[in-house]
């Protein structure tokens, strides 16, 4: 097995668990400032690497409709806003 295809096995892993932390039913759960932390990093994630919008904007837009803090829900609005 080559080097570059477990580097990207090893990638969509990880990006599967930043997407899972901020999935509606997740997100609840997580401390805000821990919230805030993974929807920023899904949003950096977006802008650099356009390829993986479709991917992650319906696990942002889901998540700026969770029961979450008036101030996370800002911030995934603003994230969503700047992919």
């Amino acid at each position: 097995m080559s080097c570059c295809a477990q580097v990207a096995r090893d990638a969509e892993t990880l990006l599967l668990q930043l997407l899972g932390m901020v999935k509606q039913s997740a997100l609840a759960n997580l401390p805000g400032s821990v919230a805030i932390v993974a929807v920023k990093a899904v949003g950096s994630l977006a802008a650099q690497r356009p390829q993986y919008l479709g991917r992650v904007l319906p696990t942002l837009l889901s998540a700026a409709s969770a029961k979450s803090s008036s101030s996370v829900r800002a911030f995934i609005s603003a994230e969503i806003a700047a992919c």
